[in-house]
């Protein structure tokens, strides 16, 4: 679990993610590597956290994606995980943090 990634997701603007965006990113890095930033969440956990489809969950993810907040690694195949890496670009600046990201 990262708290901190979980924080870093809770606090993107909302210009930046819509809500359910944010409760699938906040999903993702809950059970994010601290270090490798990877995570590899179920797609059912996913829906419940946000409160959707299944089917909706995948598309979240790939809006997630398209966004560079989330790069997929490894794409799923029978027996695996799709594994994925969270705010692949470096984690975003904390507002009120004198504009330093966390570390």
């Amino acid at each position: 679990m990262s708290a901190q990634l979980m924080l870093l997701a809770a606090n993107l603007p909302a210009g930046v993610v819509n809500q359910s965006q944010k409760l699938t990113l906040m999903k993702m890095c809950d059970s994010a590597d601290d270090e490798t930033c990877k995570t590899d969440p179920a797609l059912a956990g996913l829906a419940a956290w946000a409160g959707v489809s299944e089917t909706r969950a995948a598309s979240i993810v790939t809006e997630l994606v398209a966004k560079e907040l989330v790069e997929r690694i490894e794409t799923g195949r029978a027996g695996r995980t799709v594994e994925y890496r969270v705010f692949p670009l470096g984690v975003p600046t904390m507002p009120g943090c004198g504009d330093k990201a966390l570390s």
